[in-house]
């Protein structure tokens, strides 16, 4: 049992009394509460404001099918908030029928508009009192005068795959700037009822790239938790090296796109020298990372080219500096997003520390004990923040990279610990701190072999785009692009 998680168990029981069914500390340590659903909003305040439970944290909303005779006829929710410990959860599970109506919990926990919209698009799940409550893949948008306001519509989209789902923005004008945002994303990840071999394909249609390896590698990490599976530190280190590598790769992507948009044409071509000198060796090894270790061996050729680019772009960060001196002069005072607001919306990664929130789940994975892990913060939680943030965790990825090639004896081969062939019944979730942040997988086991494992992801860039709207309103539309790649939910730069 987690840390005091008895005793805030207890403190559950007795503040929440009628409005809960029961409350216990599960098998993992976490703590189960099974709610009523009319009582969900006033279960979420309790646990987010009592200073001895702390669950400030908003993760998600997870939903598991109830079937009879092959036929859905309920759902189980599972509202997911995080303590101050990174490991330290509550499950708000809440059981309701088809076609039965949620209150929404968004003006509790804003952050959960991102993930009733998912339920509402995925399972048909309705949520009373949600403002914005429209199905993603069949929004209709129409482009003109808007109404007797006089307002102006500008309609701008797609956006690129790699944000894991297209998104049309419908902007209302007056002169040049925007009075209101309006996001229609054009479609999700969908939700997947898969094999235990389809768990790691799932990727690539997460977004592909460093997105989707950090997909896949949050997938497996749930897998092996779920099985009970522990990873050798060679093996932990190899994940961690790739973790870095594809953390690097984003950053110089989004930093890139960004000095694109503002016209900063060495720092971009800087930026895209310099990733493409790291994508042959990361390619080679991103499908790797699979449950139970990795798939591919180390070589000596690979620890050559990675020395080389470490020394070669040590100083990435203050070259980018000199070559583009006026750039965060441009991005000052755009978009400011609070560390308080940060958190109610569920952002993460660099957009939840450049306001000045120190949040970083490696800092509590064994994984990257021993290595030189330093969490970069922000203050002003403007775009120039979060663009410097970015910037200077390039440093900090470089540092780490080294660190695990000098621990590294020669070639290493490929290594898989072997997985049960039937998987427990239960429930586990599993994070990783991608480039954009939070990504989590949520397994759902329901006993037996592999084909019983179904999957639901969390992904970041749905969270920060929830947030998109209320950081646009007011400024000029030119800054809408900066705004957006500082949240990386740019074109070619957006990445979960």
């Amino acid at each position: 049992m987690k840390k005091n998680q008895g005793s805030s168990c207890g403190i559950l029981s007795g503040g929440l009394g009628p409005l809960i069914r029961e409350a216990h500390v599960n098998a993992r340590g976490e703590i189960e509460v099974l709610a009523r659903p009319a009582n969900l909003s006033k279960v979420l305040s309790f646990l987010q404001a009592h200073p001895e439970c702390g669950f400030s944290r908003f993760v998600g909303i997870f939903v598991d099918s109830r079937k009879t005779e092959g036929a859905v006829d309920g759902f189980s929710l599972s509202y997911l908030l995080r303590g101050d410990d990174e490991k330290n959860f509550c499950r708000i599970r809440v059981m309701v029928d088809a076609g039965d109506i949620l209150p929404s919990s968004s003006r509790v926990v804003p952050g959960a508009l991102w993930s009733e919209r998912l339920a509402w698009d995925f399972f048909g799940i309705p949520f009373s009192g949600h403002p914005d409550l429209r199905n993603a893949l069949h929004s209709r948008i129409e482009v003109g005068p808007a109404g007797n306001r006089g307002e102006n519509v500008l309609v701008i989209g797609p956006k690129h795959k790699g944000m894991g789902f297209s998104v049309l923005l419908q902007l209302h004008l007056e002169g040049e700037v925007v009075r209101r945002l309006v996001v229609h994303p054009g479609g999700s990840l969908p939700r997947m009822e898969c094999t235990l071999e389809d768990v790691m394909p799932i990727g690539h249609a997460a977004g592909g790239g460093q997105s989707g390896f950090f997909v896949r590698l949050a997938c497996a990490r749930a897998v092996e938790s779920l099985a009970c599976v522990k990873l050798s530190v060679p093996v932990c280190r190899r994940r961690v090296m790739l973790s870095e590598m594809a953390r690097i790769l984003a950053h110089l992507r989004a930093i890139a796109e960004m000095n694109e948009i503002l016209e900063q044409s060495k720092a971009a071509e800087l930026a895209r020298n310099a990733r493409d000198k790291l994508l042959p060796v990361f390619l080679r090894h991103q499908a790797g990372v699979v449950a139970g270790g990795v798939s591919t061996a180390f070589l000596d050729e690979d620890r050559e080219a990675l020395l080389d680019f470490c020394q070669r772009f040590s100083d990435i960060p203050e070259r980018l500096e000199q070559v583009s001196p006026f750039l965060r002069l441009r991005m000052a005072g755009i978009g400011v997003l609070s560390g308080n607001e940060a958190m109610e919306m569920g952002c993460s990664g660099p957009v939840l520390r450049a306001a000045g929130i120190m949040h970083d789940l490696r800092q509590e994975d064994a994984d990257y004990a021993g290595l030189p892990m330093e969490i970069v913060c922000g203050r002003s939680g403007d775009s120039q923040s979060r663009h410097l943030v970015r910037a200077a965790e390039l440093d900090v990825s470089l540092k780490i990279v080294q660190a695990c090639l000098s621990g590294m004896d020669g070639e290493e081969p490929a290594s898989l610990e072997d997985l049960p062939e039937k998987f427990p019944e239960g429930e586990v979730y599993e994070a990783v701190e991608s480039a954009q942040g939070e990504v989590g997988a949520h397994v759902f086991s329901r006993g037996g072999e592999g084909s019983g494992l179904v999957l639901r992801l969390r992904i970041p860039t749905g969270f920060h785009l929830s947030a998109l709207p209320a950081l646009v309103e007011g400024h000029m539309v030119d800054d809408v692009g900066v705004i957006m790649a500082s949240l990386g939910l740019g074109g070619s730069g957006s990445q979960p």
